[in-house]
């Protein structure tokens, strides 16, 4: 959960206007990589950085760009969602067209491991294939953050991606690291697609697979 920083905001634009022009690959290839600060860490690198939910202090040298919908963020208008993955997929759409292609290099960061954070990251990291499955994505962040229920399939990912947390106690960075699955390919979050929507719930061997 987003700490009781989520706000909701005019600035949040429909996810279909969002995406509706959508169906080119980005242009040249990205090569971000994403990287755990600490709570209440900061963020010093050199390369350009992506904060991606909550909130990550940046003094580092590069570019720097939110997409938090935390209270008291500086995500852009036209990324602003009222979800963090709902920005990184308007981000996503917005490379399509060409823009914010000074971030094609960024270093991905996040403080904390919940759903919302999760799936923004994976978003950015694979912007092509999260544009792909944006309803889902979408879905399961809302689930995540406000137990909304927009899909089955979204709460079965949300679910799954608790239970992941929920492993790890208060060590969100061994959340993010689990047996080395997360980010690898074929990803985590691509297995929890499939699982998501098959018939019952997801179990926990599931989550071992």
């Amino acid at each position: 959960m987003a700490d009781g920083a989520a706000q909701r905001s005019g600035r949040a634009m429909s996810m279909t206007a969002a995406l509706a022009a959508v169906l080119v690959p980005t242009s040249g290839a990205l090569s971000r990589s994403f990287e755990f600060v600490p709570y209440g860490g900061t963020y010093a690198g050199t390369r350009p950085a992506i904060s991606c939910d909550g909130l990550v202090p940046h003094e580092g040298r590069g570019r720097f760009l939110q997409l938090t919908h935390w209270t008291n963020n500086a995500t852009p208008d036209d990324l602003y969602a009222d979800t963090s993955t709902e920005c990184a997929l308007r981000l996503a759409a917005a490379r399509a067209r060409g823009a914010y292609a000074a971030f094609d290099d960024a270093a991905v960061v996040n403080n904390h491991f919940d759903a919302d954070g999760a799936l923004g990251i994976w978003a950015c990291l694979e912007p092509e294939r999260a544009l792909a499955r944006a309803p889902l994505l979408a879905a399961a962040a809302a689930a995540g953050d406000f137990r909304e229920w927009r899909s089955d399939g979204g709460v079965k990912v949300a679910a799954a991606l608790d239970a992941i947390g929920a492993a790890r106690g208060d060590d969100d960075a061994a959340a993010y690291l689990r047996r080395s699955l997360f980010f690898s390919s074929p990803s985590l979050i691509s297995t929890l697609f499939g699982l998501s929507l098959a018939p019952g719930l997801i179990s926990s061997r599931d989550l071992e697979k």
